[in-house]
């Protein structure tokens, strides 16, 4: 699989289920969209510059994401975001998930992005570094924890690893990549083969996700609401 994927929009389109209702899917006006947008890019813009180039993901990527897991319009303070299942954050990130992926990353791609590695220091933790093993991060007094998760830049830093974790496993499949990313993580190429082989369409992926995954796939790949054409039309201009 390609560790990265092109920032564009999606040859197939993805049509919302009936139930899904339009305000679901955007706010009231794109101005909504473009407000999250200046206010992340104006206060991360360089951190998320730096992050996406030593990840080795395009940018617009880690705006995409987190305007559709955390946008300032509905949170209204997306650092210290917290969901109803523990996700904390700009990307929306459990402590057990934001473990784990870095552990993962390291497993496939080597070394850390070096802004992650000064995050860590920062706060005592760059021990969380010399683990190689899923969850043996559990009972460290290193191991992340939902407060450290409130560090915007060490949370876009473990968001974009993630990102580029699934590319690797999901290739072009935006839609596994949106379900394994916001609802159903996974840890190695043998649990994204076995999705890859259940899942072989759109459709197939969304008759099976939570409301919530099913929203955030057609806000990523639909019509009218694509954050993905937003993004680029935002980018344009600044």
């Amino acid at each position: 699989m390609a560790t990265n994927m092109k920032f564009e929009l999606q040859s197939t389109k993805v049509k919302a289920p009936m139930y899904i209702k339009t305000f679901e899917l955007k706010p009231n006006h794109k101005d909504e969209y473009f407000k999250s947008l200046d206010y992340i890019h104006s206060k991360y813009g360089s951190a998320i510059d730096k992050i996406a180039r030593q990840v080795g993901i395009d940018k617009r990527w880690i705006y995409a994401f987190q305007l559709i897991e955390a946008p300032k319009h509905v949170v209204g303070n997306p650092e210290t975001a917290v969901s109803r299942v523990g996700a904390v954050g700009m990307m929306q990130i459990t402590p057990e998930t934001a473990n784990d992926q870095i552990i993962l990353y390291k497993k496939e791609f080597g070394n850390v992005p070096a802004i992650l590695y000064e995050e860590l220091k920062k706060i005592g933790k760059d021990k969380l570094l010399t683990l190689d093993v899923l969850g043996s991060w559990q009972g460290k007094s290193y191991a992340l924890t939902k407060e450290d998760l409130k560090n915007p830049i060490l949370n876009l830093a473990i968001g974009a690893m993630m990102l580029k974790n699934l590319f690797h496993y999901f290739g072009n499949r935006l839609d596994l990549i949106i379900h394994a990313y916001n609802f159903s993580p996974v840890f190695s190429k043998k649990q994204a083969e076995k999705r890859l082989n259940k899942y072989k369409s759109v459709a197939d992926t969304l008759s099976t996700a939570p409301r919530e995954t099913q929203v955030y796939i057609v806000k990523m790949m639909g019509g009218d609401h694509n954050v993905i054409k937003f993004v680029q039309e935002y980018f344009s201009t600044v």
